[in-house]
């Protein structure tokens, strides 16, 4: 009964068991044997159990690191584009674009009743007057003077040079004081003075 009363105080506050006095009971739990299992297992450091294992772990991805995942799905072959240059099994680069070719310009002053006005060509054009009716709408129109055909002249761009022909105008087409036959083509230069119609004329004030 002693040993009973003993062992009673010492659950409520006073003398403990084995004769222990004054000591903390906290001091007296002890763990569990799994809990003391778990502690000697997390003592391992990782690569302690690689070491034992026989291989190394792999170390962890850095922060912001994104770790594809695994596939067992075999490497896709794609097509690789040959390299460009020059030597043996190689293709030729590409010849370099040529550059624009200059575009030629005829600068005209072409009047009429008094009135004249500056007109650029750059191609072939049409010299006559407007008939809507049957589709004619010439580059260079003379709508006040009658005795202008409708398709009276033309001018043509030949090899960066501009040439004159009359077309069978009705009251034809004369070039620097001298009348021109119908189809007969003649160079545009600078200052050539072209007539036409009634009062209608025109004047090459630059030509390529």
């Amino acid at each position: 009964m002693v040993g009973s009363d003993r062992g009673n105080k010492g659950r409520s506050g006073g003398d403990v068991p084995g004769g222990l006095v004054g000591g903390d009971i906290s001091e007296l739990i002890l763990k569990p044997p799994v809990q003391e299992t778990l502690d000697s297992f997390n003592g391992i450091s990782d690569w302690g159990l690689a070491e034992e294992w026989g291989s190394p772990p792999s170390p962890p991805p850095a922060p912001g690191c994104i770790v594809p995942p695994l596939s067992n799905q075999p490497p896709v072959n794609r097509p690789v584009s040959p390299p460009v240059g020059v030597g043996p099994g190689l293709p030729p680069p590409p010849p370099p674009a040529p550059p624009p070719a200059p575009v030629a310009r005829l600068i005209l002053q072409v009047g009429s009743q008094g009135q004249s006005a500056e007109q650029v060509i750059e191609g072939t054009v049409l010299i006559g007057r407007n008939d809507p009716v049957r589709n004619i709408h010439p580059a260079i129109a003379f709508q006040t003077d009658m005795l202008v055909s409708r398709r009276h002249a033309q001018i043509t761009l030949k090899d960066g040079k501009f040439f004159l022909s009359d077309l069978g105008s009705s009251n034809g087409t004369v070039y620097n004081k001298t009348p021109l036959q119908a189809s007969v083509e003649v160079p545009l230069r600078t200052n050539d003075l072209v007539e036409l119609g009634e009062f209608s004329h025109i004047r090459v004030t630059q030509a390529p």
